[in-house]
């Protein structure tokens, strides 16, 4: 926890706001981004953030040489941090497909 006794510093935001329907964009609600940062390794959360930057129903193909030239993840680290988002809940396997998976940006709690 810091000790800093001053207050805190006023960061003024300037943002290049995406256009609706027409430019990629990140949205999600602030609690589940904070939830996301607290239990997820920093790999684990760059990897949720990336699956997260999709539109709602939208079926993403995980490319692992996309997600290496994209973020910089190899494939056994993509390997493990998919498999820490399915441990922590975010994604869920597809019943009827083996290797599909539903991406919640809360975790279920179904998960083990």
């Amino acid at each position: 926890m810091p000790t800093n006794t001053q207050d805190p510093s006023v960061i003024y935001i300037h943002r290049d706001m995406p256009r609706w329907k027409t430019d990629n964009f990140l949205l999600i609600k602030r609690q589940n981004f904070y939830a996301a940062c607290r239990s997820l390794t920093p790999t684990a959360l760059i990897l949720y953030l990336y699956i997260a930057t999709n539109k709602d129903g939208y079926h993403l193909d995980l490319n692992p040489e996309r997600i290496y030239n994209n973020l910089g993840i190899t494939y056994p680290q993509y390997l493990e941090k998919q498999q820490e988002l399915i441990d922590k809940g975010y994604l869920i396997q597809d019943n009827a497909k083996p290797y599909a998976y539903h991406f919640h940006e809360e975790p279920r709690p179904s998960a083990a």
